[in-house]
């Protein structure tokens, strides 16, 4: 009688077990993470700065990505979130959502606000494999290390 209640119990586990993993949101995600330095320039050769710069990127397997991304030094970053296609000539990123970090010692210079403008992470990037763990993302604006 035991050997029949303890099989029952095994095969009601594994069902529920079964059916709580195919409930959960279970896409493979990417994601990967910089600390590098940005080179931020114009024409005038007057307003370039290269900064230190953090920078985490999710690509997830519906065609959606995550961004965080923050100067350090001057406290000063966004976090965001929009559609990614890949194509021939690289990654299309396109943003839905853009919410500049206010923290209390957050700069607001000419680079700065640069930096957290809406649309700064937009556009056709390449996306170049360095090895199996790492890939550089080049931008118009910025060439970033990724490591997975």
């Amino acid at each position: 009688m035991n050997k029949y209640y303890i099989g029952v119990a095994a095969i009601l586990g594994i069902v529920i077990g079964g059916g709580i993993a195919l409930a959960k949101d279970t896409q493979v995600n990417r994601h990967f993470n910089s600390n590098t330095i940005l080179h931020i320039g114009g024409e005038d050769s007057e307003v370039t700065a290269s900064l230190p710069v953090r920078f985490e990127l999710t690509l997830k397997e519906n065609g959606t990505y995550d961004v965080f991304s923050m100067l350090p030094r001057s406290q000063v970053g966004f976090s965001g979130k929009g559609s990614y296609a890949f194509d021939a000539d690289g990654v299309m990123f396109i943003h839905d959502m853009h919410t500049p970090l206010d923290l209390d010692n957050a700069k607001d210079g000419l680079i700065e606000q640069l930096f957290v403008r809406p649309g700064s992470f937009d556009g056709m990037m390449q996306l170049v494999q360095v090895s199996d763990h790492e890939s550089i993302l080049i931008g118009q604006k910025a060439a970033l290390l990724l490591k997975e």
